[in-house]
């Protein structure tokens, strides 16, 4: 058995510019089945802080991904969450099967909250390392700081986001 095989790739962002920076390039500026754009970012930023964000790669099943994802955003709340915002990435040429979707949306469902808020964006993309990621992007309550506000008056400010 191939131990690479069985290695799940975690990356954790926690600093504002980081996650925002992140969600410009890896939602805003790619196509999407379901997509979301900067204006559902920076609705939920403007009275919660952008607090972290959670990226799990391949190569297991979208419910371990989601799983997995998930623990990682369990162990680093620090106060209330409000919002989490849900990226669903497909290798372009790759299709998610109805029964790994619903797989997925029962783990999600065990941990959901009736206090937070869900967004979603389901996308295929073409420059992806595996075959399938999740990417969580999670907010807690207290307002921005000023590195998301003075970014976020810089994308306003610019036609084309580079």
């Amino acid at each position: 058995m191939d131990i690479f095989k069985q290695t799940i790739m975690i990356q954790v962002f926690s600093t504002e510019w980081e996650i925002t920076k992140m969600y410009v390039c890896e939602v805003v500026q790619r196509e999407a089945v379901i997509g979301l754009d900067w204006n559902d970012f920076a609705k939920i930023a403007r009275v919660s802080r952008p607090s972290f964000a959670v990226k799990v790669d391949d190569p297991c099943s979208w419910a371990q991904l989601t799983e997995t994802a998930f623990d990682e955003v369990g162990k680093r709340i620090k106060g209330t969450l409000t919002d989490l915002i849900i990226v669903i990435s497909l290798l372009k040429g790759h299709d998610i099967l109805m029964e790994e979707a619903f797989e997925m949306s029962e783990k999600i469902s065990v941990r959901s909250d009736e206090d937070v808020s869900y967004k979603w964006c389901l996308q295929q993309v073409e420059d992806m390392p595996g075959e399938r990621c999740i990417t969580i992007y999670a907010f807690e309550k207290q307002r921005a700081t000023a590195d998301f506000q003075v970014f976020s008056a810089y994308l306003a400010n610019r036609t084309e986001v580079q």
